[in-house]
């Protein structure tokens, strides 16, 4: 009803415009509801539609740590799983994930298969183990990757069970390779990036430097990344991974020696093994050492048209400089004891990260911003440094909400949903959430 000559009509709200939120029910009742996030369909990066869950696929073994949805160079949409130890592609025509992990180089040629689960390698005495995967390929309908339960080394050959799939008879045509799988935990803090070169669109993820590079064109299988020029040619491991100005960069990388203050960026435009890394072919491939850094680098992170390099305890930030020297470095904040590399949402012009202490706003300028003080006591009474790597933050933009997703035990997760207004960041409401499972 319209209050006599005020000419507007009121309306009630139960919220506070900024402040942390004490009204809405904590959601200890359901541990795998959230207001606005109940399940999502994600196409190029957007959130499309909002709606009930449902299953997607056969169960994977290992626990899920990533789940990447990017485009081809021809276009085609795929949808990857990544987990703790393999990666999965998802096939909607047989609802299906299929392991894509990439396998060792050598093959032994199969002798015979015998239903439901028998294998039998021709003259080999394998060394693989129970509990290992094995990929069969070229052998007419056994293609695919199987776990193995039974080993037995019959005479000259070996006699191979599996539990997962189903061996049919077939030709004997075909070989079996071992699948090589990662070695990290879910405590490792995984990074990705999609990039296209001259050549190919590749998806390139790292595991905090556990394991090798791996990248994929959206064929085959995962495979490491080795380009000529680092580590001899041979595999190297990297922490995070960036894409600035079209040139693929890694922070904190092990090419035979630890390099953790370190950042190398490939050749303009081109990621590949042969020249991708090699001086003299378009000479804008580099390395620089940031000495000034506080601590080894945890993550690069594109903000506008820098990268900010967030170290253990510092931030810098690289600029596009063209030329000979291609990047200038600076060092821009100390002292910032970012709690988890995964705990940064970028949301254009500036980024919102979880430190040890409180929430804060980096706009690339030598002042952070508080935007947390609303919950940082009951963050300080609940965050556990040793469960801080598995913190990350969500962002979901179309509705301006960021989800802090902070570990407080093996068993309980606590969730800090910030909605802001990018415009007027002031204006920002906190709504803490306890859920009795980890997400």
């Amino acid at each position: 009803m319209t209050r006599p000559g005020q000419g507007y009509a009121p309306v009630d709200s139960i919220y506070p415009h900024k402040g942390i939120n004490t009204l809405d029910p904590a959601t200890l009742a359901d541990p795998k509801f959230s207001p606005r996030m109940l399940n999502t369909v994600v196409t190029d990066g957007l959130i499309r539609s909002r709606g009930g869950y449902f299953d997607l696929g056969n169960s994977i073994e290992d626990p899920v740590v990533e789940l990447i949805e990017w485009s081809t160079e021809s276009g085609a949409r795929q949808l990857i799983a990544i987990t703790t130890k393999h990666q999965y592609k998802f096939d909607a025509t047989t609802n299906t994930w299929v392991n894509i992990t990439q396998d060792d180089a050598a093959a032994n040629a199969i002798k015979s298969t015998t239903p439901p689960n028998t294998v039998v390698l021709n003259g080999v005495v394998a060394t693989y183990g129970v509990g290992d995967y094995i990929r069969i390929k070229s052998h007419a309908l056994n293609d695919g990757v199987y776990l193995l339960d039974g080993v037995n080394h019959g005479g000259a050959d070996s006699i191979l069970t599996t539990t997962e799939g189903t061996i049919q008879s077939a030709g004997v045509d075909g070989d079996v390779s071992e699948i090589v799988p990662l070695t990290g935990d879910i405590t490792n803090p995984f990074d990705w990036v999609v990039a296209t070169d001259d050549t190919d669109t590749y998806l390139f993820v790292v595991n905090g430097g556990i394991d090798n590079v791996l990248w994929y064109d959206g064929t085959g299988q995962f495979e490491n990344y080795n380009p000529a020029d680092i580590n001899g040619g041979g595999a190297f491991k990297a922490f995070t991974v960036a894409l600035h100005f079209n040139h693929l960069m890694f922070g904190n990388y092990n090419d035979g020696s630890s390099r953790e203050k370190f950042v190398i960026w490939s050749n303009n435009g081109d990621f590949q093994i042969a020249t991708g890394f090699t001086a003299g072919v378009n000479d804008t491939s580099g390395s620089m050492l940031l000495p000034d850094s506080q601590g080894a680098i945890l993550k690069l992170k594109n903000l506008g048209d820098r990268l900010a390099v967030y170290s253990e305890n510092s931030i810098g930030l690289f600029s596009f400089i063209g030329g000979n020297f291609i990047f200038s470095y600076e060092q821009v904040l100390r002292e910032t004891r970012l709690l988890s590399p995964r705990g940064i949402a970028n949301l254009g012009p500036f980024h919102i990260y979880v430190s040890v202490e409180n929430f804060f706003l980096f706009d690339g300028t030598r002042l952070l911003r508080t935007v947390g003080d609303a919950v940082q006591k009951d963050f300080q009474a609940n965050v556990k440094l040793d469960l801080a790597n598995q913190a990350f933050a969500f962002l979901d933009s179309p509705v301006n909400e960021i989800y802090f997703v902070i570990p407080t035990s093996s068993s309980l997760t606590r969730i800090y949903l910030l909605e802001y207004d990018l415009f007027r960041i002031e204006n920002t409401r906190w709504t803490p959430h306890v859920y009795a499972d980890q997400i």
